[in-house]
């Protein structure tokens, strides 16, 4: 439960990338906390409003079955911090198949904020000399 528990916790920072993130070099990363020996890092980009973000640490499982869990979008409730609900989107206009995926994710605002939903696309890569799994 305790690997479950701090794989969490990695793939929640790694998902967040689904938004607006990229893994690149260390060049202006900012430290934004630690948890559990996983670090988390965030740096502006040009390419968006949204600041980029990686997480850093050892998870006690393979890069197959880390991919695996992130991979997942039906749980992302249990590690997204507010997401109440999400599920794969396939249309004849959004093709869920491979390393593309569309999904559908809910965030359940406090109030008086409102719900937010959202319809993303997330391209998937890895880098098999480094391991580094990238979603674009």
């Amino acid at each position: 439960m305790l690997k479950l528990f701090k794989l969490s916790q990695l793939i929640f920072l790694i998902a967040a990338i689904s938004i607006a993130a990229a893994w690149a070099a260390d060049d202006g990363w900012k430290k934004i906390g630690e948890s559990d020996g996983i670090a988390g890092y965030t740096r502006p980009t040009t390419r968006s409003g949204v600041d980029e973000i990686k997480a850093v640490g050892i998870v006690d499982a393979s890069i197959a079955v880390v991919e695996a869990v992130i991979r997942d979008i039906s749980i992302m409730p249990q590690y997204i911090f507010l997401c109440k609900e999400s599920f794969v989107v396939s249309t004849p206009e959004m093709k869920s198949e491979g390393d593309v995926i569309y999904f559908y994710s809910l965030t359940d605002l406090p109030f008086p904020l409102s719900d937010r939903d959202i319809i993303a696309k997330a391209l998937w890569s890895m880098d098999k000399s480094t391991g580094a799994i990238y979603c674009h």
